[in-house]
């Protein structure tokens, strides 16, 4: 019973502390991005996180979300090609993991679909997809 508030005493100092960090920083002037031409907001962070340490670490999450939304439109894209041609017989698992390692064999290259190897890629998978069959 006393480990069980303990924990809860630590819970509630970090939330007193994680109130206390949003405060000071709703308190604080905002930086304008117009009176600022080279306001950059990682560095901001960067800079603040030991005086921000949780939102910092919220800002980081936040940030790290891609802004576009062409990679993941690409990666469709490109998976027509898998899908089509085992479209009667592949699982949904298959084909996310057919996408996965294109993805990766290929690294961050050219994901438009207009790779000259895609087919070989696709090729290469083959004997692997039989044996899942299996």
């Amino acid at each position: 019973m006393e480990d069980a508030l303990e924990e809860f005493d630590m819970f509630e100092s970090q939330l007193e502390s994680s109130l206390a960090q949003l405060d000071l920083y709703l308190k604080e002037a905002s930086l304008d991005r117009k009176t600022n031409p080279n306001l950059d907001v990682l560095g901001f962070w960067k800079d603040n996180r030991l005086r921000y340490l949780e939102l910092s670490l919220m800002a980081r999450d936040v940030l790290s979300v891609p802004i576009t939304t062409i990679a993941s439109e690409s990666s469709f894209s490109i998976g027509g090609c898998v899908i089509e041609k085992f479209r009667s017989s592949i699982l949904p698992a298959n084909a996310k993991a057919q996408l996965c390692t294109r993805d990766w064999i290929c690294g961050q290259g050219d994901l438009d679909g207009s790779d000259s190897d895609e087919d070989e890629i696709v090729v290469d998978l083959e004997p692997y997809l039989e044996k899942l069959r299996v």
